[in-house]
């Protein structure tokens, strides 16, 4: 414990300690003298400088280990151990100790016992090691001068040049793509990387989009048609986590998406018809009687009977060969018609009619009785 807290009195540097600084034989003569070791630097002098203030406030008034104060400069610390018997139920301690050092000397004060039991435990604590410390100290350097201890100002860091802010930051919309391409000029540095923060217009603020990013180049994919979107970039020193200031702002405006509508052509009103041409019913003709309209959709009657006429100027009980009948017209509506043939002679003939309301009969053939 004194080897370590020397280090702290002498700049960061480690201390030979030793005991024997020379043996002289029975003729004064020495046969042995104590040559001093180079230290060792086991940390920074500011870091010695800083923890010699720091244990200087121990034995301050009020602080722990006051009973070593001297009237010279005094730095140290005070501990104890607790005593660690089984089902021993005691605040006493087994070890109290106190490591204390001046700008010359260090020294390290124990109190305890070799065997520690229920009898043999310490009631007080630390504070009597550091009495113990200045009571010796005190007799051991007198005549010494008080000296100090060296202060040694915290050496000032360097610091480095801030990284300028990133420039020529752009934003662009690419159509044909559906997203925002970024790109900016590089930051001239060691270890730089780069951070993509983006604000949509509903956003109140912005958020960090890409991290990381060790190009000059990035792309977002994710935006919605019709909405603002703002960027700014930032670069970051991985060796000291240091960030530059935000780049300038750049907005970007998503256009509404467009519908091409196939175009239709205006109606034209329906040409206009003639109405259909009135038609006349043709006449009636000799042989061709004319049939009512429709005579309320019954068959129509063949019509009576008559008498062969006389055969003025022929033989006598001749019949010319054949006669012809002309048949009734029927209505539109009627499916069916009758026909009948006359000749010199009796002759029945069947006409069948048609939709369109016409029929004839067949040739009807007769002879004299």
């Amino acid at each position: 414990m004194a080897t370590a807290y020397s280090a702290f009195a002498n700049d960061g540097k480690t201390v030979d300690a030793h005991a024997i600084i020379r043996i002289d034989n029975r003729a004064k003569n020495a046969v042995y003298k104590y040559k001093n070791q180079a230290g060792k630097q086991v940390m920074k002098e500011s870091t010695a400088a800083q923890m010699t203030e720091m244990l200087q406030a121990v034995v301050s008034p009020g602080g722990t280990g006051a009973e070593a104060r001297m009237d010279r400069p005094v730095a140290g610390k005070t501990g104890t151990t607790q005593h660690g018997i089984p089902d021993f139920k005691s605040s006493a301690n087994r070890d109290a100790w106190f490591v204390g050092y001046t700008p010359q000397w260090t020294a390290a004060v124990w109190m305890g016992y070799d065997k520690t039991d229920k009898q043999h435990v310490l009631k007080k604590s630390s504070h009597q090691a550091a009495a113990m410390f200045s009571n010796v100290m005190e007799k051991a350097m007198k005549g010494m001068p008080a000296g100090s201890f060296a202060k040694v100002e915290a050496p000032v860091e360097p610091t480095e040049t801030p990284m300028a802010a990133v420039n020529g930051f752009k934003a662009e919309f690419a159509a044909d793509e559906m997203k925002v391409k970024l790109s900016w000029n590089p930051v001239e540095a060691e270890g730089v990387t780069y951070q993509v923060f983006r604000k949509q217009e509903s956003d109140p603020d912005f958020t960090l989009y890409l991290d990381g990013l060790t190009t000059t180049e990035a792309e977002d994919p994710s935006i919605s048609l019709g909405l603002t979107y703002e960027y700014y970039v930032v670069a970051v020193n991985t060796a000291t986590n240091t960030v530059t200031d935000p780049s300038a702002t750049v907005t970007v405006e998503i256009p509404e998406a467009e519908i091409d509508f196939p175009s239709i052509p205006p109606s034209e009103p329906p040409a206009e018809t003639e109405p259909p041409a009135e038609t006349t019913p043709p006449s009636a003709e000799p042989g061709n009687p004319q049939t009512p309209p429709n005579n309320g959709g019954q068959p129509t009657p063949p019509p009576a009977e008559t008498a062969p006429p006389a055969n003025p100027g022929g033989n006598p009980g001749q019949q010319p060969n054949g006669g012809t009948d002309q048949g009734a017209v029927a209505p539109p509506d009627a499916g069916n018609g009758n026909g009948n043939g006359q000749g010199n002679g009796n002759g029945n003939g069947n006409g069948r009619g048609d939709r369109s309301g016409d029929s004839s009969g067949s040739n009807g053939s007769g002879t004299n009785p």
